[in-house]
């Protein structure tokens, strides 16, 4: 029989249910969200031991990936006691199922004297950075695309002005010159010829270097982050300018009737 419109609205609106379990460190701070199948039958799931990697979150998968590329990480957790809890999402709801099992980490016997604190504490200094700049280089090219929509925006509109072409790029120039501190000399990159490195490569040299190791980070890591750090709160006053000056300008978009673009508010 027929279930009747709303019923069948009701259910298109449904989530899809999804299996997760969470891990937590020995203080109940949470640790990782591990995703698993939401399919009848037993299922193996595994943590590969490391925190969630700061990457901007990414929906779609390239057509092709090389073999010596792979998908980004976080650092190694510490040794110590962890605890995992299943979860399951329905309907906008989280609901624990099962008990709380608890596990030990550890390290191999000739790392146990390390001192795997002040390791952790490093790495997590270094994967808090990479979260914000990643956060920032990928905010610029969202930016960018938005000013590709706000030219075609006011080719249609009849109450452009040149100002306001003029606006555009003069904001294309401000990202490519924030990017250009982001991520290094771009025309000198495209020919792999030697330069020095931006905010991003110097920090992400930091993690690729230490991120799959368990010793103490070295001396010229330690420079190399303090640098990166010093360079990104540079970097950081001029980019949250920029993008405050970004939002004025299509405030003043709507205001004039320019039709909508990408990104703009309503």
């Amino acid at each position: 029989p027929f279930p009747g419109w709303k019923e069948l609205n009701e259910e298109k609106k449904e989530s899809e249910p999804r299996v997760l379990l969470l891990i937590r460190d020995e203080a109940g701070n949470a640790v990782r969200w591990v995703d698993a199948k939401n399919e009848k039958g037993l299922h193996r799931v595994s943590w590969d031991l490391r925190y969630p990697a700061p990457n901007p979150i990414r929906l779609t998968k390239p057509a092709f990936q090389p073999p010596w590329a792979s998908d980004p990480v976080g650092p190694l957790v510490p040794p110590g006691t962890y605890s995992v809890e299943l979860f399951v999402t329905e309907n906008g709801r989280l609901t624990g199922r099962g008990s709380v099992h608890s596990f030990e980490v550890k390290p191999i016997p000739t790392l146990e004297k390390l001192d795997f604190k002040a390791i952790a504490a490093f790495q997590s200094e270094t994967r808090n950075l990479m979260l914000q700049i990643t956060s920032f280089g990928a905010s610029l090219g969202e930016a960018n695309d938005r000013l590709r929509y706000i030219e075609a925006g006011l080719r249609k509109a009849t109450t452009s002005e040149a100002e306001h072409f003029s606006t555009v790029d003069l904001l294309k120039r401000r990202i490519g010159e924030l990017q250009f501190s982001l991520y290094g000399d771009p025309a000198r990159n495209s020919l792999d010829e030697s330069t020095l490195p931006g905010i991003q490569g110097r920090v992400g040299a930091v993690a690729w270097n230490h991120w799959n190791t368990t010793q103490l980070p070295s001396e010229t890591l330690k420079q190399n982050l303090a640098q990166g750090k010093n360079d990104f709160d540079a970097f950081k006053a001029d980019a949250v300018q920029f993008f405050r000056d970004m939002e004025a300008f299509e405030s003043e978009l709507k205001e004039i009737g320019v039709p909508y673009t990408k990104g703009r508010g309503f």
